[in-house]
């Protein structure tokens, strides 16, 4: 199996070189083939991911040198990748003066070894005052095994230094691939996206139910032939993705290079009772990401093992004021089975009524306090004013001491 990637000197670049397998040796018949593109402000194509955060080690791993000139302070990290045999690629930071990280080694061609690397110069340095300061780097091309030969694969890695002790480096891809996709005969521009930054392009949701662990498929809800291109629903790669009211199987190629999508055959679905006060609800898992919406008749979702990502509702006041309300990041205890056994609805209990508090900690000597809406599963609540404000007044908080000799009233702020 293989399949071109050609190389233009443009604003965008394609890249040159044979792809590898996803899930099976052989790609499907119906799958459709994607090109590949990278790009420094990959977020400005893609949209915001995820990326994987690299631990740094004064120490350096065993067989590992760089060269005497590449810089001081040097710190050692592995990039976790299932693409390469061993599971990871070595590289290494230092600084050419002063104490932020400006220089990177990468283990770009997978010998294990950094000394024959050539130094990479950060291409943006970001300085705050007192040592503290931003690195930024790549795209870097990392050559990566795959069953016809190698594969190009592009990363940008950043190097922050909050304090002495403080030192925050972190992997991004900066690539992804990027073509039309047949569904039910009509093809839709789409974006296969290495979400987890690890190299591999056909990642699900893990058994931890980390929303960052799965990569992501984005489509355009317009025909391929329109003028511009609108990818405005977004997917997790799992077993399924819904498009209007249809489930679809996913087959994502390892390497990101095919995806095919075909009408789910047999699927069984699980129906959900939602709450009337709420107008949607998202939920995630192994199986793929759900939008379930009120005016759904069912309000259907494949079996299986789901977390929430979020609930949105509205509400009116007594004064006629209008407000949107959306929960988010729910505790990890949270997951719940949808088994296709049960018959009938599953009820979702999540939503309204909301539990106001206040959280206080000290520091420095000082108090400070933290004014939080939660859910009742304990998720965060936002809160956005429907009614011409962008949003709500902030809370006061009131402290009165047993005697009432101390009796303050104060304005919390937005941060």
């Amino acid at each position: 199996m293989s399949a071109t990637r050609w190389l233009i000197f443009s604003t965008i670049a394609i890249v040159l070189c044979p792809s590898a397998a996803g899930f099976a040796a052989d790609p499907p018949e119906d799958a459709d083939w994607l090109s590949y593109f990278h790009r420094r402000d990959v977020s400005s194509h893609i949209g915001r991911t995820g990326d994987q955060h690299l631990q740094p080690t004064s120490r350096a791993p065993a067989g590992v040198k760089v060269p005497d000139d590449f810089g001081q302070a040097v710190r050692y990290v592995k990039w976790s990748t299932p693409m390469d045999p061993n599971g990871f690629r070595h590289a290494a930071f230092a600084s050419s003066h002063g104490v932020l990280l400006d220089r990177l080694l990468v283990d770009r061609n997978g010998d294990g070894r950094l000394a024959d690397e050539t130094a990479i110069v950060a291409h943006h340095v970001q300085t705050y005052g007192g040592g503290r300061g931003r690195s930024c780097f790549g795209p870097v091309p990392m050559r990566l095994p795959g069953d016809d030969g190698p594969i190009i694969y592009h990363l940008s890695f950043s190097a922050a230094r909050w304090g002495p002790n403080s030192i925050r480096i972190s992997a991004a891809a900066a690539c992804w691939y990027e073509g039309a996709v047949r569904v039910d005969g009509r093809a839709r521009p789409c974006q296969l996206i290495d979400y987890n930054a690890n190299g591999s392009f056909n990642d699900v949701c893990d058994e931890q139910l980390n929303r960052g662990s799965a990569d992501r498929i984005r489509l355009s809800s317009r025909p391929a032939d329109h003028h511009e291109p609108l990818f405005d629903q977004k997917h997790f790669v799992g077993a399924y993705v819904r498009l209007g009211d249809r489930f679809y199987s996913v087959t994502a190629a390892r390497d990101g290079a095919y995806l095919a999508l075909r009408p789910a055959k047999d699927l069984k679905t699980v129906s959900l009772n939602l709450p009337d006060a709420l107008h949607g609800v998202v939920i995630y898992g192994p199986q793929g990401r759900f939008e379930v919406q009120s005016h759904d008749d069912r309000h259907p979702a494949p079996p299986g093992r789901y977390r929430f990502e979020a609930w949105q509702c509205e509400a009116t006041d007594s004064g006629g004021r209008q407000w949107h309300f959306m929960g988010r990041y729910f505790p990890a205890d949270s997951a719940f089975d949808l088994s296709a056994d049960v018959s009938g609805p599953i009820d979702i209990d999540i939503g309204p009524p909301l539990v106001a508090s206040v959280d206080r900690r000290m520091v420095r000597g000082g108090h400070y306090f933290r004014q939080a809406l939660r859910g009742r599963l304990g998720e965060h609540v936002s809160v956005d004013s429907l009614s011409g404000r962008r949003r709500p007044p902030a809370p006061r908080l009131r402290i009165v001491n047993s005697d009432g000799s101390y009796d303050r009233t104060f304005q919390f702020e937005y941060g």
